[in-house]
């Protein structure tokens, strides 16, 4: 699923040349919102629970008629509380915990939606889009709550996320609202030393942008 997001990631950026090229109209905005978000398990000895982060950022719109792409690059912050119920040390599992820690990642999104304007007129829209996401994480903590100090986690985190946004937009003239559900395809944190599985990442996104052009 990776390769495939990538080859699609890179197949639809020809395209925004074409449009920005003719006299296609443009739309350039700033977004901010919460995110809500969890981990998808795959490990029965771990659960994680919803919590509030932020994103913001700023996004271009190349619409052609009712269809329209959407390249975007956001700052996201998105934050879970992880129970398990796991050896607190991979080299010794007979010695189980359960324990709680807030996990933060903190990453540059860029998402490339594509959509369309199930209705139109000239001062409102609904849409519908989807599209591959790439997460560049320059920052994660809190894994160190997991387990035991003396047992390293810095290589645990993933400094690249790959996934996809699927969500439903508005738009009161300058106003847009989006809610957007996001998923990734491959692993945010590589926890099997702990016992822990390989989480993915899952939240709901919730924003209001501002159009300048």
């Amino acid at each position: 699923m990776k390769v495939k997001s990538l080859i699609l990631f890179f197949c639809l950026l020809p395209s925004i040349g074409v449009f920005a090229q003719s006299s296609t109209p443009v739309n350039i905005g700033i977004k901010v919102g919460a995110n809500y978000s969890t981990l998808i398990r795959q490990d029965r000895n771990l659960s994680a629970d919803y919590r509030l982060g932020y994103v913001g950022g700023v996004f271009a719109r190349f619409n052609v008629n009712n269809l329209y792409i959407q390249p975007e690059v956001v700052l996201s912050s998105k934050n879970t509380r992880i129970r398990t119920s796991a050896t607190s040390d991979y080299s010794d599992p007979s010695n189980p915990v359960r324990t709680s820690t807030t996990v933060q990642l903190n990453s540059v999104d860029i998402p490339l939606l594509v959509g369309v304007k199930v209705i139109e007129t000239d001062q409102f829209n609904l849409r519908l889009m989807a599209g591959p996401l790439a997460s560049l994480v320059f920052d994660s903590r809190g894994l160190e709550g997991l387990v035991s100090s003396e047992t390293p986690v810095k290589d645990a985190y993933n400094r690249s996320i790959w996934g996809y946004q699927a969500g439903i937009g508005a738009d009161l003239g300058s106003i847009t609202l989006d809610a957007v559900y996001e998923s990734s395809f491959n692993e945010a944190y590589d926890l099997s030393r702990y016992n822990l599985g390989k989480p993915k990442n899952g939240l709901f996104m919730f924003t209001v942008g501002f159009k300048f052009l």
